[in-house]
C-alpha cells in the first residue's frame, strides 16, 4: 500500500488555499479515523477468534464475514488517502490524524499540517523534519 505520494511536494500551496479545504480535510480525517477505529476493533476479533480455531461452518462463516469487513474499512481508507492525494496532501499520520501539505515560511519550503478535529492548518515543520517537530503557526503572514 502507498501511504505516500511525493508528487505533491513539488506543489507549494498557501495557506489560505489550503485552509479553504480546511473542511473537506476534516471529514476526510473524520472517516479515516472511523474506519481505521473499525478496522482495529475487527482485527481484535479476528485476533481473538484464530486464538480458538474450529471447522464448524458457522464459525468459518463469521470469520469471513469480519474478513471481508475489514477489508471494505481499509478500502474506504485507501480512498480517504487517494482524496487527500488529489487535494495536494498527504496522511502524515493516519493513526493520529495528521495530513500535511508543501508550503512556504517566507521563501522556505515547509510542511504545513492540520490536525484531526480542526478546519485550519494550524502546525507547521520543516522539510527534514519528522511530524513530532511540528511547531504552531503563530503568524499565518509568515506563510505565503
Amino acid at each position: 500500500m502507498n501511504w505516500t505520494k511525493p508528487l505533491f511536494y513539488s506543489t507549494p500551496v498557501s495557506i489560505e488555499r489550503a485552509d479553504n479545504v480546511g473542511p473537506l480535510f476534516k471529514s476526510i480525517l473524520d472517516s479515516a479515523e472511523l474506519n481505521y477505529r473499525n478496522m482495529v476493533t475487527i482485527q481484535n476479533i479476528i485476533n481473538h477468534m484464530i486464538k480458538t480455531p474450529s471447522n464448524n461452518k458457522k464459525w468459518l462463516e463469521k470469520l469471513g464475514s469480519f474478513c471481508d469487513q475489514f477489508y471494505s474499512h481499509l478500502a474506504k481508507i485507501n480512498g480517504n488517502v487517494d482524496e487527500v492525494h488529489e487535494l495536494y496532501g498527504d496522511f502524515t499520520d493516519i493513526k493520529t490524524g495528521v495530513i500535511s501539505c508543501l508550503g512556504k515560511r517566507g521563501s522556505t519550503p515547509v510542511f504545513i499540517s492540520i490536525l484531526r478535529g480542526e478546519t485550519n492548518f494550524t502546525m507547521w515543520r520543516g522539510i527534514n523534519e519528522k511530524v513530532s517537530a511540528n511547531k504552531l503557526i503563530e503568524n499565518r503572514e509568515d506563510f505565503v
